[in-house]
């Protein structure tokens, strides 16, 4: 029998979920992490627990369900959209991962709508002009955290960052993409006058991939620490809005 694991990464926990090559399902297991919020405009976690979470669950039902690594046919991924986190040139964080609920770029949101042709921007990528998408979340950076802004070689979203971690490559799928505020739906590539706003370069975000796309090679260590093989066929899998329409 082959098996194969969908992972949800969410805004308050990460579930890793078993199934048998049939679509049955088999078992599930779910870590918890804080949500760190100190006022009503902030709302942050720290990707390496959600990275530890993704980890651990894992772990939990390959070990729990007594399952061969050889026998995993696959995992798949879906998370929560319109993360952010800003890494230098290092691959080190600056930030935490600012999540969808971060309300700070309200006001910087309402000025790409009024003075920097907001809606034709919103026609292009198909995404609301508002506070919670990384559009408007780097758009504020530019203008209140400059510094951050200036050092930043890489802007991630929370699946992006996880495989990064993983293997070593910045990827993003269409539908994550797609919800950032800056794909243009025509072209499926980064849209130029989004960028052009927001002073930076198609080098600085990920490189675009089909939901469907497929990475293998995974470090070992972490590969041995799920009890899977480090070849095992990662989809890069969709967001958790377009997987739930989807089911």
């Amino acid at each position: 029998m082959k098996y194969m694991i969908g992972v949800d990464i969410g805004t308050t926990s990460t579930k890793s979920v078993l199934y048998d090559e049939k679509g049955q399902f088999i078992m599930k297991h779910n870590i918890g992490y804080q949500l760190h919020t100190p006022n009503v405009e902030i709302s942050e976690e720290n990707p390496d627990e959600l990275f530890d979470a993704v980890l651990m669950t894992i772990k939990y039902v390959m070990r729990e369900a007594d399952i061969d690594k050889k026998d995993v046919k696959l995992i798949s991924f879906s998370a929560q959209m319109h993360s952010l986190i800003a890494m230098d040139a290092s691959n080190q964080r600056l930030t935490e991962n600012l999540t969808w609920a971060d309300n700070r770029a309200s006001k910087y949101a309402e000025e790409i709508k009024n003075s920097h042709n907001g809606d034709a921007i919103y026609q292009r990528t198909g995404t609301p002009i508002h506070p919670m998408s990384p559009l408007s979340k780097i758009f504020w950076m530019k203008h209140e955290q400059q510094e951050i802004y200036n050092q930043t070689a890489i802007f991630a979203d929370i699946k992006t960052y996880i495989f990064y971690q993983l293997f070593e490559k910045f990827v993003i799928d269409h539908s994550m993409a797609s919800s950032t505020g800056m794909l243009n739906l025509e072209t499926l590539s980064w849209d130029k006058e989004a960028l052009e706003l927001l002073g930076i370069n198609e080098s600085q975000l990920p490189e675009l991939v089909p939901t469907t796309h497929i990475l293998k090679g995974m470090k070992r260590r972490y590969a041995t620490l799920m009890g899977i093989d480090e070849n095992t066929p990662i989809v890069v899998g969709a967001s958790d809005g377009v997987l739930s329409n989807l089911g």
